[in-house]
Parts: C-alpha cells; sequence; structure tokens
C-alpha cells in the first residue's frame, strides 16, 4: 500500500511576516505616536496657561484686598471737617473719585480712601506697598475702578454712592483673557480711619 503524500507546499508551514504586514504595522503605530505626542504638547500648553491665570488672579486679588481693606470716609483725612458732623470743607470723597492732588500709592502722601484708587493702573511690571517689584510679575498690568453700586438711589436700602463697587483688571500679553476680580465696600466709618 502506498503512503498519501501531501504536497510540498502543504506540509511547510509558513513562517515569517509579509511585507505588506510590516508597512500597515508601521503606519498603525506611527499614527498612534503622534496622536499621543499631540495630547502631550497640548497639555503642556494648557498647564503653561492655566499657570499664568492663577498668577493673574492672585494679583488681582492681592490689590482688591488693598482697596477693600482703605477707609471709606465722607471727608479726606486732611479736611478740616473730618471728624465733625457737618460737609466736608473742601475734599468730600464722593464716587468714583480719585485721589486728591499729591496722593498716590507709593506716597510720600498715601492713598487713603477707596475712592482714591478709582483708574489706578501699574505696569508692565507690579509693584507692592514698598515700592518693591513683585517677583514674576513683570509681563502684567493691572488696573483698578471704584464705582459707585448704582449712581442714584438706594441699593438694598443703603444709599448707592456709601456703596463701592471695585474692580482689578490684570491682564498680560500671555493670558487669552484678562482676569477680572470684583467686592464691594461700605461706608459704615464716615468719619473714622476704621476700614
Amino acid at each position: 500500500m502506498a503512503m498519501y503524500s501531501p504536497p510540498i507546499s502543504d506540509r511547510v508551514a509558513q513562517r515569517g511576516v509579509a511585507l505588506i504586514e510590516v508597512i500597515v504595522f508601521i503606519v498603525v503605530i506611527g499614527t498612534a505616536t503622534g496622536a499621543i505626542l499631540s495630547l502631550f504638547a497640548n497639555s503642556s500648553r494648557g498647564s503653561a496657561e492655566l499657570m499664568m491665570t492663577r498668577q493673574a488672579s492672585s494679583f488681582a486679588e492681592a490689590m482688591l484686598n488693598e482697596v477693600l481693606a482703605a477707609p471709606f470716609t465722607n471727608c479726606d483725612p486732611q479736611d478740616g471737617n473730618f471728624s465733625g458732623p457737618g460737609p466736608c470743607t473742601s475734599m468730600p470723597e464722593v464716587l468714583p473719585g480719585g485721589p486728591e492732588p499729591g496722593e498716590s500709592r507709593l506716597g510720600p502722601t498715601y492713598f487713603d480712601n477707596v475712592n482714591d484708587y478709582n483708574n489706578f493702573n501699574m505696569g508692565p511690571g507690579l509693584v507692592d506697598r514698598s515700592g518693591n517689584a513683585v517677583a514674576g510679575s513683570s509681563l502684567y498690568s493691572l488696573n483698578v475702578v471704584v464705582a459707585p453700586v448704582v449712581a442714584v438711589g438706594n441699593w438694598n436700602g443703603i444709599p448707592g454712592t456709601d456703596m463701592a463697587f471695585v474692580t482689578v483688571t490684570v491682564t498680560a500679553p500671555t493670558l487669552t483673557a484678562p482676569v477680572v476680580v470684583q467686592g464691594m465696600a461700605a461706608r459704615i466709618a464716615p468719619t473714622t480711619l476704621a476700614p
């Protein structure tokens, strides 16, 4: 009896990879690698922008706190009738206001009321109350606007001109949008320098 012998092509198992399979593998791996690298690039760019926004927010909040810590009186402390019940002799502190002649944030005569900060600008580069440059702030600028909560009439039973609405805006060329923080101050001790 003769034994069946399969053809040679059936007996030999194929080994190796076809060229087309190698090319497809390279294309798939290359595409996946490109997508992952693009994701990392966008992530690191967003991370830097987030850091800049947080830094701008901290500068804005620090300035807002400085403004809101200032007294909000009827008359300027240098006014002859500062602590009296009558009207100011020459220096009423009205909203939106601004600093009296000779006053500045860094002295020698300092801002002494909330409304003195109206239209205050600083930058690029920020400085603290002692005039020292704030580290890492060379690109940032800020602006302060102080206005009455309502120009005419009352706001929740309080004269609108006795409620200051403070807006601090911080900008930098690297920010996609300005950072804005807001707060309010009430004229609660109009004849003393208590904030």
